[in-house]
């Protein structure tokens, strides 16, 4: 099988693969929005819409791909009423580009900066040790 059509085949099959009432009930929500089979709180939803609209939006793209074809169903018209409305709230806010800040190295702190950090880890490899985290920047 070439390349091409291996990656074909694991996106079709990721899409059609479904989510059980099990597996969505991860969702710290999902009981209120989908108190029983085959139903959707949309009032329910709009309060956690309004409380936490990332929590809100990730458990509707989760029901989006529901094993309930009902569930399934309902969840993708709400999801095209949902982005209509987001979309016609007015205008985004530009926030502009955010600055770049190299810091020291610390586990929980961001990414690498492998450009500031190269003297370290070519001196690491010639020693054929572990570089020294206090020469270590992070982004």
């Amino acid at each position: 099988m070439r390349e091409g059509a291996a990656a074909d085949q694991a996106v079709a099959e990721s899409a059609r693969r479904t989510s059980s009432r099990r597996e969505l009930a991860r969702h710290e929500h999902f009981d209120r929005v989908s108190p029983e089979v085959g139903q959707l709180d949309e009032e329910a939803f709009q309060r956690l819409m309004d409380a936490d609209p990332d929590a809100a939006l990730a458990l509707l793209a989760d029901l989006t791909r529901a094993t309930d074809p009902r569930l399934r169903e309902l969840a993708r018209r709400l999801a095209g009423r949902i982005i209509v409305d987001v979309s016609r709230r007015g205008q985004a806010r530009h926030r502009g580009v955010g600055k770049i800040l190299t810091q020291p190295f610390r586990p929980d702190g961001g990414d690498l900066d492998l450009d500031a950090s190269l003297d370290a880890l070519a001196e690491a490899k010639a020693s054929r040790g572990a570089p020294d985290t206090e020469q270590l920047r992070v982004r």
